[in-house]
């Protein structure tokens, strides 16, 4: 499934997000979680975050622009 940045900005600040807490969380479901998460840039990010998914370039960009960081 694919989740605009715009969609993490309800997230709690410098919270590690990967699917489970997506889940967790209500910004997907168990459905689409299992045919895994791909983070794109659309929309601003307001919270730092630390990303623990793919992510496509602009994505990463903005996430670190943001102070947040992808952890691989």
């Amino acid at each position: 499934g694919i989740v605009n940045l715009e969609a993490l900005n309800v997230l709690p600040k410098e919270s590690t997000v990967d699917v489970a807490f997506l889940v967790k969380h209500g910004i997907v479901d168990k459905r689409q979680a299992k045919d895994g998460i791909k983070i794109l840039g659309n929309g601003k990010l307001t919270v730092a975050l630390k990303i623990a998914l793919p992510t496509s370039g602009s994505a990463a960009k903005a996430i670190e622009k943001m102070g947040g960081s992808l952890v691989r």
